[in-house]
């Protein structure tokens, strides 16, 4: 796992997350955690069958994992390294997207984070996994040094579904990241992209967070 204490360097304009907004259906009002807070949309089988528009990879980033895989690839480790995930997290996301329980939920993954063969991948992947659900979203997260992958399906779109997904990403990011990464609808470095492939589209947003610009 990463040591306690780790640091991040920024030398030029980029910092890189992830948001990805998914159609879901509605939960009962009580928070649930992890494993208890799976359903028919943020998971493998689900996301599949959008066929190549997902890679396999990106799939993996924001569903969870099966008790074999939970069993096989999960390690213990202490308060501290806990602690330091959680100070990380709240550089991305909004204060009230950060359960007092998230600690305890916290579950971390040993060679989980890969995109390629591990012999081939050179940053680390090792990370922090966890799923809640609160307000009107179930919120999957996978944490490292390197990449924030936040996963947002939104309960409120099995009722109405949304045609605009610029106005649905920003709305969503307003809410549920920190202030600091908020993106601007009206800002030149805010760009959207479709992505149309074997019937399934895929919407992408991009957006330049000038708070961690050096020129």
């Amino acid at each position: 796992m990463v040591e306690p204490g780790r640091r991040l360097r920024i030398s030029l304009a980029l910092i890189g997350f992830i948001l990805l907004l998914v159609n879901h259906i509605a939960f009962p009002e009580s928070i649930k955690w992890n494993q208890d807070a799976n359903d028919i949309t943020l998971n493998a089988n689900a996301l599949k069958r959008m066929g190549d528009i997902l890679p396999n990879w990106r799939i993996k980033q924001i569903t969870w994992p099966s008790v074999t895989e939970i069993n096989s690839k999960s390690v213990q480790v202490g308060k501290e390294l806990k602690t330091s995930c959680i100070a990380w997290l709240s550089k991305f996301m909004n204060k009230e997207y950060l359960p007092a329980e998230l600690e305890k939920n916290l579950v971390a993954m040993k060679n989980w984070g890969l995109i390629r063969k591990e012999s081939e991948q050179k940053r680390l992947c090792d990370v922090f996994i966890t799923r809640f659900r609160r307000g009107p979203y179930v919120i999957h997260i996978q944490e490292s040094p390197y990449n924030v992958v936040i996963a947002v399906a939104d309960e409120r779109l099995a009722k109405e579904t949304r045609a605009n997904h610029k106005d649905l990403v920003v709305e969503t990011a307003t809410s549920v990241l920190n202030q600091n990464l908020k993106p601007n609808p009206d800002s030149n470095d805010l760009h959207v992209f479709e992505v149309i492939r074997d019937g399934h589209k895929l919407s992408k947003i991009l957006w330049i967070i000038n708070s961690v610009i050096n020129r």
